[in-house]
């Protein structure tokens, strides 16, 4: 996972400094990292619009026009990685959070579709043989 995510801004200097952000979107519930609650505070929800509207972040990827990959590619959720840093206070590092957490809690053999947000598949599980009693497991 790229940890330094690289975005351009549209007004550098309308960029407001750490302290604010963190004390702005800091954590609200003990033990709920990366929680903020947009529906009841909506000067939250209107500054973080505020702070997105001022980057321009990269289009969605294209798979539906271009020949599909040799693999199954790893969709890094670049653009939502992107959203979380900009926001910044508790946000910021949930990308990296969230990773770490499938590392840890997942099975090695995962087939990991989408990095942020999570989603990812049991592993493949192949047979010697095309039939098999229902007791027996492949």
């Amino acid at each position: 996972m790229n940890s330094k995510i690289k975005f351009t801004d549209k007004n550098v200097n309308a960029l407001q400094d750490k302290a604010s952000r963190n004390k702005l979107f800091g954590e609200e519930i003990p033990g709920w990292k990366g929680y903020i609650e947009w529906e009841k505070y909506p000067e939250k929800k209107a500054k973080a619009k505020e702070i997105l509207n001022r980057y321009q972040f990269p289009p969605p990827p294209e798979f539906q026009l271009r020949p599909m990959p040799d693999t199954n590619p790893l969709i890094e959720g670049v653009r939502w990685k992107m959203w979380h840093k900009a926001i910044g206070g508790v946000l910021f590092s949930v990308p990296e959070l969230s990773w770490l957490r499938v590392i840890e809690e997942k099975h090695p053999d995962m087939l990991h579709l989408l990095q942020f947000p999570y989603n990812g598949e049991p592993p493949k599980v192949t047979c010697n043989s095309s039939h098999r009693p229902n007791e027996e497991s492949c």
